[in-house]
């Protein structure tokens, strides 16, 4: 998807960025145009061997997740006690230091009770790091409850 930029507007910032795609599992490498601040176009990069410069439509999509007006770009806490289909959790905007705070006294008490009944499941791509990561944020918490779902690339 190809952004159009106002033809007034003064260029100061025009790069092309390598990165990889974080739509699926598949983490393909793209690169990223991004002019003045704005991405206006991601690419596959010509020289990727996994995905070989092509991407899927979920891929190219990815700026629109980036500028959706619908994305989550704060911290939310549920005000509603009430759940089920159809209840309006009620959310609210919080601040990250709040949200830091209600996770820090959750898992304060988790731990103080048996720091074996916190269960950290991701299903994100594993990597190298966020393996380790993981793994190790486990074992100082001091569950052995880590699972870790996903394609395992880059090992």
């Amino acid at each position: 998807m190809k952004v159009n930029k106002p033809e007034t507007e003064t260029i100061k910032d025009d790069v092309w960025l390598p990165t990889t795609c974080l739509m699926c599992y598949n983490n393909c490498l793209i690169r990223v145009h991004r002019v003045n601040g704005v991405v206006i176009k991601i690419e596959g990069d010509p020289d990727a061997p996994q995905n070989a410069e092509k991407m899927c439509a979920k891929g190219l999509a990815g700026i629109m997740s980036l500028y959706s007006p619908h994305r989550v770009k704060t911290p939310l806490k549920r005000t509603n006690p009430e759940k089920g289909i159809g209840v309006d959790p009620k959310w609210v905007e919080i601040s990250w230091d709040e949200a830091l705070d209600i996770a820090t006294e959750k898992l304060g008490k988790v731990r103080e009770d048996d720091p074996r009944k916190l269960l950290i499941q991701s299903f994100d791509r594993v990597n190298v790091s966020s393996f380790r990561t993981y793994m190790s944020w486990g074992t100082a918490f001091g569950t052995p409850g880590t699972h870790l779902a996903g394609s395992a690339t880059y090992f």
